[in-house]
């Protein structure tokens, strides 16, 4: 019989939505949690010990000592947990009871070659950093395709900022977000979206430390970080499009 388990990551995120008529309202906070089947194929580093563990012994650890540990998903090129750190917990995780799971550390850093990704739309086209060289190359990081994170005002707002600089810059856009493919589709019928979608995409969130949303990863024609733009700075893409005219 396979051992194998749900593990079930929960997290604290941050979200701009847009006001019909006032604006940006204020960042508010939420949580989200994720569910992921680990079994016995599941690699698993000790970091104590740097020496790999079969999943019974994480989960025993785990278990023996509350709260002191914290088995964090390691995400590959495609956005997918392919292996896993057992990590003692810090002092602020076991007193606030919150896990980190994004550091700014983490994130792309402008100046250096953008990690390498690979992304695929609903049609099966899929988006590899190393062949996109060449084109400017907008990420644009999403919750969600629905309500609340979701809707016409979300809608335009994105296209006015990238919408000038269409023709100039011709910037691949790719939107990466949590909302499945059939979900995505449904939405397709309704709308034309100001980008190109990747469904169940939510990984990259992760693994490029994206702190909240709507937030961009530009990337310049030779596949270096342009601007890491947060969600709280939005207007600031388009300076960073204007110089990449």
């Amino acid at each position: 019989m396979i051992y194998q388990a749900w593990i079930v990551f929960a997290f604290t995120l941050t979200a701009w939505f847009l006001a019909p008529l006032a604006g940006w309202a204020q960042q508010e906070p939420f949580s989200t949690t994720t569910r992921r089947r680990l079994d016995e194929s599941t690699r698993i580093t000790n970091k104590e010990t740097g020496k790999q563990i079969p999943l019974r012994e994480a989960l025993r650890l785990e278990d023996a000592n509350p709260n002191s540990y914290y088995l964090e998903p390691i995400f590959d090129e495609y956005g997918q947990a392919s292996s896993y750190i057992l990590r003692p917990t810090t002092a602020e995780e076991k007193q606030t009871g919150r896990i980190v799971t994004r550091e700014l550390s983490k994130q792309p850093k402008v100046g250096e070659p953008m990690p390498l990704f690979v992304m695929q739309d609903v049609d099966k086209n899929t988006y590899r950093s190393t062949d996109l060289k060449g084109r400017v190359v907008i990420l644009t990081f999403l919750l969600g395709l629905n309500k609340p994170f979701w809707g016409a005002n979300q809608s335009k707002r994105i296209a006015q900022l990238i919408g000038p600089f269409r023709d100039t810059v011709n910037p691949v856009v790719l939107g990466v977000t949590n909302t499945s493919a059939e979900k995505i589709k449904d939405v397709l019928k309704a709308e034309t979206l100001p980008f190109i979608p990747i469904p169940d995409s939510g990984g990259f969130h992760q693994k490029f430390s994206i702190m909240g949303f709507t937030s961009y990863i530009v990337i310049d024609r030779t596949g270096i970080v342009a601007a890491v733009v947060e969600a709280s700075e939005q207007d600031r893409l388009k300076e960073v499009l204007e110089k990449l005219k």
